[in-house]
């Protein structure tokens, strides 16, 4: 087990956002893209069997809450469509959340649009991700909860202590 630094996002229009799916204790994140085993098998078979689908491919767990939202979904489109941002989020959801396993990554991945809070954990690694010090990780524990980018920048001035100031 490790400590892991999470970057949380506001409601974007219709999408709750990881801020309010963290305070829901909702730990998965998306890839946004449509699992490609999944495409492979409804190309080949058109199956509308959700158990033909499997969760578990290339080192990642699906929810069924994506296995369902494929199943709802790709009968609208046509093999060379474009997905919409929002469909490709709910079928791309996986078991686990997107995290940094290095302070100073996340206040990187952080930079940008207002509304962000940062959150400290313990968490289990799952699997890598390509971005540097990102991991997919399974949460133990929190350690801290969320807080703004300049209570985040507060608690690493003061040492990383274990709560928020």
């Amino acid at each position: 087990m490790s400590t892991f630094y999470r970057v949380l996002t506001p409601r974007l229009g219709n999408e709750p956002g990881t801020i309010q799916r963290w305070l829901e204790r909702q730990f998965t994140s998306t890839h946004s893209c449509v699992p490609g085993h999944w495409s492979e098998i409804w190309k080949k078979t058109k199956s509308e069997n959700p158990e033909d689908y499997p969760l578990e491919w290339n080192g990642c767990t699906y929810t069924t809450a994506a296995r369902r939202a494929f199943l709802q979904i790709t009968p609208s489109h046509q093999p060379a469509d474009i997905w919409p941002m929002d469909e490709l989020n709910r079928v791309g959801e996986y078991e686990g959340v997107s995290a940094f396993n290095d302070i100073q990554q996340a206040l990187v991945y952080g930079e940008g649009a207002p509304g962000k809070q940062y959150v400290v954990f313990d968490a289990e690694p799952l699997f890598k991700l390509p971005e540097d010090g990102g991991y997919a990780v399974k949460v133990t524990s929190e350690l801290v909860p969320p807080m703004s980018r300049e209570s985040f920048l507060r608690w690493i001035s003061e040492g990383c202590r274990t709560q928020a100031g």
